[in-house]
């Protein structure tokens, strides 16, 4: 998945950084059990219970690749829709 978003690398990644944080440590996203930052390589990889994810961050863009289990396959699509409103959300 792909997002259109204004900014820098740089930029969109500390904004995802401290929204993504926050989010996590406020547990309004529960379902993500391990977070690992890569600052120098402005991206992230999450993992929980079905699933991984790798967020890069680029200028004007968000990159997702997102890895489900079988029993979240069948949900694809709503875990997408998630994300999408979750990444507009944070870079409105």
């Amino acid at each position: 998945m792909e997002f259109k978003v204004p900014g820098t690398k740089a930029e969109n990644y500390s904004k995802l950084k401290n929204q993504l944080s926050y989010y996590i440590s406020s547990g309004k996203i529960p379902f993500i059990a391990e977070t690992q930052w890569n600052d120098a390589d402005c991206q992230v990889s999450c993992s929980g219970t079905g699933f991984k994810a790798k967020i890069e961050c680029l200028d004007e863009n968000i990159k997702i690749e997102l890895d489900l289990n079988f029993a979240l396959k069948m949900m694809k699509g709503q875990i997408e829709e998630q994300i999408q409103r979750m990444i507009e959300k944070i870079f409105r």
